[in-house]
């Protein structure tokens, strides 16, 4: 741009480059290329955005818009995708505010842009800006887990969804002065920080940064259970005389409660990241009746997630108990056999 400035201004000693004004040579670059420059940003936290959110965002963009000098009024245009790759788009705010919101669909995205010419101080030609400002709900992703590709293993996927902070808002902003680009993203910043945080317990986030333990743990029950059963046999058997047979029937018996018990670890695991998921909601859009219900079914009551973590542990320890007690008895039937 500076290259293209000195072929307009020449070799004329009195006008100098650095003299300039940047929103001018802003002007001249897009005035010879036609080109405006863009900002980007994208903003992340787990959030939940109401109508009313949306309803506010407007208006303080709006309310930003008055603040220059316009040619014409701005362009508005608001875009709704939803979870069945449908896709409602209004021509003006006006438009969007008679949207019926008793559809059952569930929204994926908001997008809202802006469109507007301006006259800055320096500048002969108007000069046109565009707002675009796009809102990403992960309520289509966790309320349809059981049509992820990942199947048996979607309550893994559903946390490795909601581990970290959604990609809540993406800020993209066509310009000639960046100032009043850097106005806009602050705007839309100022209305990000007002946002209502969506309910994450501590305990669950701590989970989830140490799955892979608590994991592991699950899958090792059936070891430790099997650990359990011999040295609870040959406890219970010391002092007497070890038959082949005996031995070789114990260690049947443990192989297979060493089975049941690995296939009940893995039910346990699905069901302790199952109860940890949902305590774990990424950012979600509640414009529609459909967004709502898919809401409230996320939403456990802390009464049931507790019990469901009772259970969990409840049933490893009875596990292990369970080896003792059956190696004990096949012990005593042993003894007494003898």
């Amino acid at each position: 741009m500076s290259d293209l400035s000195r072929e307009l201004i020449g070799d004329n000693p009195s006008v100098l480059i650095q003299n300039l004004p940047r929103s001018a040579l802003q002007a001249i670059y897009h005035a010879v290329t036609g080109k405006t420059e863009t900002y980007s940003k994208t903003l992340k936290k787990n959030v939940v955005i109401n109508h009313h959110d949306i309803q506010q965002l407007h208006s303080r963009i709006m309310q930003q818009i008055e603040h220059y000098e316009l040619v014409a009024a701005p362009t508005v245009t608001v875009a709704i995708k939803f979870d069945k790759n449908r896709k409602l788009q209004y021509t003006s705010w006006e438009r969007y505010a008679n949207f019926q919101s008793n559809t059952v669909e569930i929204t994926s995205e908001f997008i809202l842009k802006y469109e507007f010419l301006l006259s800055l101080p320096n500048t002969i030609t108007p000069q046109r800006c565009i707002v675009n400002i796009g809102l990403d709900s992960a309520l289509p992703v966790v309320a349809h887990e059981d049509d992820n590709p990942f199947g048996p293993h979607r309550s893994f996927f559903r946390i490795f969804t909601s581990a970290g902070e959604w990609r809540t808002v993406d800020i993209s902003i066509d310009f000639v002065d960046f100032l009043i680009a850097h106005i806009f993203s602050g705007v839309i910043e100022e209305w990000f920080g007002t946002l209502e945080c969506v309910e994450r317990p501590r305990w669950a986030e701590y989970v989830c940064k140490h799955l892979l333990i608590f994991n592991s743990i699950w899958g090792h029950v059936s070891s430790m259970g099997l650990a359990a059963f011999i040295a609870t046999y040959a406890w219970a058997m010391s002092g007497q005389e070890l038959r082949i047979g005996d031995l070789a029937y114990a260690i049947s018996i443990a192989i297979v409660i060493w089975a049941f018990l690995k296939i009940a670890a893995g039910l346990v695991s699905e069901a302790f990241n199952d109860a940890v998921g949902r305590c774990l909601i990424p950012t979600v859009i509640l414009v529609t009746e459909g967004d709502r219900r898919a809401y409230a079914k996320l939403k456990l009551p802390k009464n049931k997630v507790l019990r469901s973590m009772g259970s969990i542990t409840l049933g490893a320890v009875f596990g292990v108990f369970l080896n003792v007690v059956a190696s004990y008895l096949y012990a005593h039937l042993t003894r007494i056999s003898g």
